[in-house]
């Protein structure tokens, strides 16, 4: 649709939520993304929106969209999202901008020729580190509801996901 800040329609074919995330990441050059969501849920109909995206939900969800491809949502608003039936897949504000960047410097280069355009080289901000696997973080949990320690919110959310999760 053609009206907003965002974009909604659909997806070439039916995906898996974690195989959409895969194409997110493939298709705009970037090394990770959040996902909230079950990853073995089926999405066909897509909502995108650069930069953060938690005031769309509803627009998103009043227009079917099975998942909001974003460039930012914060914890609690993704977790509101999935319990309302909208998974998000948030590949980071430089993640879904940092296409813009080439088409910018083209477009300025053609209309102010008496401005030199510098293009800064394209780095991502950020890395993502991963420590110990899912086995560990579950026990990590396990080890706060047995002992009854007291744990945040995330650590709560994480245990029914994981707890969810088919793993040996």
């Amino acid at each position: 649709e053609t009206k907003g800040i965002g974009k909604v329609g659909n997806l070439a074919q039916e995906m898996t939520l974690a195989s959409c995330a895969q194409f997110v990441k493939k298709a705009f050059e970037i090394p990770a993304v959040k996902v909230f969501g079950n990853p073995k849920r089926k999405v066909k109909r897509a909502a995108v929106c650069p930069g953060s995206g938690k005031s769309e939900i509803p627009f998103a969800l009043q227009k079917g969209a099975e998942v909001l491809i974003t460039g930012d949502i914060d914890h609690h608003d993704g977790i509101d999202a999935v319990a309302q039936g909208l998974c998000v897949i948030d590949a980071g504000h430089y993640g879904l901008e940092h296409i813009f960047v080439p088409y910018m410097k083209e477009y300025l280069d053609t209309r102010c020729r008496q401005v030199e355009v510098i293009m800064r080289e394209d780095i991502f901000p950020f890395e993502v580190v991963v420590i110990g696997s899912i086995k560990t973080a579950f026990a990590f949990v396990y080890h706060c509801i047995i002992s009854r320690q007291i744990f945040c919110q995330t650590c709560t959310y994480t245990c029914v996901v994981l707890k969810s999760e088919e793993w040996q």
